[in-house]
């Protein structure tokens, strides 16, 4: 058996490694298999065929060569081992396809959490920074906050939060439907903000606020917006087309207020403390909202896949889109790792604060060539693959938006696992339709491995989404302003006005970096903001990498179990046995033998498949060892002969079915003469060139050896 190095230091050489090795368990699992069918249904050895052999043998060779075409990241990786280690059939892709949906729509909790880590750490703040909000002595001066000298309140460029324009979009038309987290609004009793159970539509509130200039949320609610935590008060927003320079645009203007237990007054310099700090608030905040649901999910899915979402939209649009999609997919490519993460076959190791090099971002020849050939294919509604001949099928995106739309007031009523049942529904209508219209192809496989790969990429994208963006940009000209100089101030009690100025984690260089940043699209956003989305990406990423290994583990362990097995019954050795009974009693001998602990490490990723694949030749501890009486009847062996073994084989052979006689003409049979050859040739270099190395167990006293 070949021996894995379980620290390798070559990524692609790693998982190329574990495929050879996947595929011959996979290939002796088959062999086993179909050889217990033939002792079953024993009759003329002549008269049998290994024909299915031989075609899984081939099927396994053709998914080899495909698993070599792909770009060799940790997440393809694995889904093509998962396909290698239990067939890449159908019913195989859609279980993992089910499990990745599920793994995604519960991630909203976890995704929620990591996008307020992550605005921290680009924001630069620490757990105590604080910020100066309007107190209730300056809301009482106006009718209502819009009214406000212009220099009250943050101005939030809408571009900045919305580089995809989905604000565009009317919420009730087919796209909207899709892209909303709502069609309207319901009384904020029902929101969990106020007293109710759901999490407020903010991204159809910010639509909302786009229709009706200079309004605020208060003017419409008569109060203003909570938070989720506390359900304190946090700001009002209003939608205005000019800053307070006077420059124009498209803004939000939002007005940070001072929270219930701060100071109150009219003294400007008076601070809210620890009990108003950009923490607490980016947490009630978050708390009050889903950072994605279950049908933006979907919806950006199908856009990702087939332009679902992107029928009505121009040439250059689309192109954005795709670039986007594809600088999250290079960032799930990444691996991180200590400084011992070398890959030597050209895919580095960065971590996401070594990210400086702006070419990460950038496009060549062939990636511009296959943004040209998506974007145009989403225009004309059609779709590809390289496993289809390049052929284009025609995709209904209309019909697509239609069930989507029917989704929109239930699907958030429903469980996760009835939410992925009617996503996949939505998925499987696709290559249906396609065989309908066309001659099927098979169509159905192809289509699935690509929602597999695009899953990860939907969910990341869809989170990139307004209301998640609304706070980061607000607190950051809060702290730019600090940066500035309007720093806190607090009066000690002998009335000396001390400067109080906040600890920035990062230096003012990085809010200077975020600072007026100009984006036109998503792949600028990313550029500029690149900190927070690979954080978020990452995290994301070692979510689904751990999903991914604990399925390829699965199927490892049940490929290893047949083997075991079979070891077992022709060597009838006692440890074998001791190994399969801890494999079946619960697993516990992998759990501890093989920890992965970070999945987003690659060389420690490879290490643990490999320490899982040598759990065929590990030996358990503590088993008792030959007894020496038995040691000396060895001398009684007649050793080894190339001509027994030859006759083994042909009675193994002969029990497959395999044909062992003569040929139709009186030939003698060439494989029995290549079966002698073989045994010979092994013979006569053990003969020639082996050796035994011997040594004495200093527990046991018996002697101990190895050839080699």
């Amino acid at each position: 058996m070949p021996t894995l190095n379980s620290n390798p230091t070559d990524l692609s050489a790693g998982y190329k490694n574990i495929s050879t090795q996947i595929s011959a368990f996979q290939a002796y699992t088959a062999v086993s298999s179909a050889s217990k069918d033939v002792d079953n249904t024993q009759g003329n050895s002549d008269a049998q065929s290994v024909g299915s052999i031989a075609t899984g043998l081939n099927q396994i060779s053709k998914e080899q060569k495909r698993f070599q075409r792909n770009t060799p990241t940790s997440y393809n990786e694995l889904i093509n081992l998962i396909g290698k280690s239990s067939g890449n059939g159908s019913a195989t892709t859609k279980e993992l396809r089910k499990i990745l949906l599920q793994t995604a729509l519960k991630m909203e909790p976890y995704v929620n959490q990591i996008v307020k880590e992550q605005a921290l750490k680009l924001l630069g703040c620490s757990q105590q920074q604080t910020y100066q909000g309007i107190n209730q002595y300056q809301i009482n001066l106006y009718p209502n906050l819009a009214t406000s000298p212009p220099q009250n309140g943050v101005y939030v460029k809408i571009e900045d939060i919305d580089f995809n324009k989905s604000l565009t979009v009317k919420p009730t038309s087919l796209v909207g439907k899709a892209l909303y987290d709502s069609t309207s609004l319901k009384p904020l009793t029902v929101y969990k903000n106020y007293k109710g159970p759901k999490p407020f539509p903010m991204n159809y509130e910010l639509w909302s606020r786009t229709q009706s200039p200079k309004q605020t949320f208060k003017d419409e609610f008569e109060v203003f917006y909570n938070g989720g935590g506390t359900k304190q008060r946090i700001f009002d927003i209003s939608y205005v087309n000019q800053d307070s320079l006077g420059n124009s645009g498209d803004f939000f203007r939002v007005f940070l207020l001072n929270r219930e237990d701060a100071p109150t007054g009219n003294t400007a310099n008076k601070l809210a403390y620890s009990a108003q700090t950009v923490s607490k608030s980016l947490s009630d905040y978050y708390q009050s909202i889903k950072v994605f649901e279950a049908k933006t999910f979907a919806g950006t899915l199908l856009n990702i896949l087939v332009g679902t979402l992107s029928s009505g939209l121009s040439i250059t649009q689309i192109e954005k889109q795709t670039k986007l999609a594809l600088i999250i997919n290079r960032i799930f490519g990444r691996c991180e790792s200590g400084q011992n993460e070398i890959d030597v076959s050209g895919v580095a190791k960065v971590s996401e604060v070594d990210v400086d090099d702006n070419e990460f971002f950038d496009f060549d020849q062939i990636d511009l060539k296959n943004i040209d050939t998506i974007t145009n294919n989403f225009k004309q509604n059609v779709i590809e693959y390289e496993d289809c001949g390049n052929i284009k099928f025609p995709v209904d995106n209309n019909s697509l938006l239609t069930q989507l739309g029917n989704l929109n007031d239930v699907i958030d009523d429903l469980s996760i696992e009835e939410q992925v049942q009617e996503i996949e529904n939505i998925l499987d209508s696709i290559p249906n339709t396609i065989n309908q219209t066309t001659q099927s192809i098979g169509f159905d496989n192809p289509f699935n491995q690509d929602v597999l790969k695009k899953i990860p990429t939907a969910l990341a994208y869809t989170v990139l989404n307004p209301k998640v963006l609304l706070p980061i940009f607000t607190f950051k000209q809060v702290l730019e302003n600090q940066v500035l100089g309007f720093s806190n101030q607090l009066i000690n009690s002998g009335g000396t006005i001390i400067n109080v100025v906040n600890r920035l984690v990062q230096s003012a260089n990085t809010i200077n970096q975020l600072a007026n940043p100009i984006i036109n699209d998503g792949v600028e956003f990313a550029r500029k903001l690149r900190q927070f989305i690979f954080g978020l990406v990452g995290a994301i990423a070692e979510k689904f990498l751990e999903t991914l290994f604990e399925v390829l583990k699965k199927n490892l362990l049940n490929l290893i179990r047949v083997i075991l097995n079979d070891i077992a019954k022709t060597t009838k050795d006692v440890r074998i046995r001791k190994i399969q009974a801890l494999l079946d009693a619960g697993e516990f001998l992998v759990t501890a033998y093989v920890t992965a602990r970070n999945y987003r490490e690659c060389k420690n990723l490879i290490g643990q498949i490999q320490k899982i694949l040598k759990l065929i030749s590990r030996q358990i501890p503590n088993t008792n060892p030959l007894s020496k009486s038995l040691v000396g009847l060895a001398n009684y062996l007649p050793g080894t002969s190339p001509e027994r073994a030859t006759i083994n084989a042909i009675e193994i052979a002969q029990k497959f079915g395999l044909p062992t006689g003569a040929l139709a003409d009186g030939q003698p049979n060439k494989m029995i003469f290549y079966q002698l050859a073989t045994q010979r040739g092994m013979k006569f270099e053990d003969a020639s060139n082996g050796v035994v190395d011997i040594g004495v167990d200093p527990i046991t006293g018996l002697p101990v050896g190895k050839n080699r």
